[in-house]
């Protein structure tokens, strides 16, 4: 399998093998039902745009297989525990 910019090629065979072991994601049932006028007039945006900071960062290979042992992400995973960190300890926890 080639990745390339996020795109994945694959050969039906490749897919096949896949399914077969479980690793595609099901498709979804029919049509997902419309939201109703007055859930989108109460909706709040949650998602804030933060600044971010590229660092570099040592860390040891027992904590680093960790992270990615749960598969994409895992850095913005490592980011979220620092940020929750930070947080109890500026609240006095």
């Amino acid at each position: 399998m080639t990745t390339k910019n996020d795109t994945r090629t694959a050969t039906l065979d490749e897919i096949e093998k896949r399914a077969e072991r479980g690793e595609l994601l099901p498709r979804r049932a029919g049509k997902q039902p419309e939201l109703p006028p007055e859930f989108w007039r109460e909706a709040r945006s949650i998602a804030e745009k933060e600044r971010k900071t590229a660092i570099s960062l040592r860390i040891d290979a027992e904590t680093a297989e960790f992270f990615r042992s749960e598969g994409r992400g895992h850095l913005t995973r490592m980011a979220n525990v620092l940020k929750a960190y930070a947080r109890a300890r500026k609240a006095g926890r």
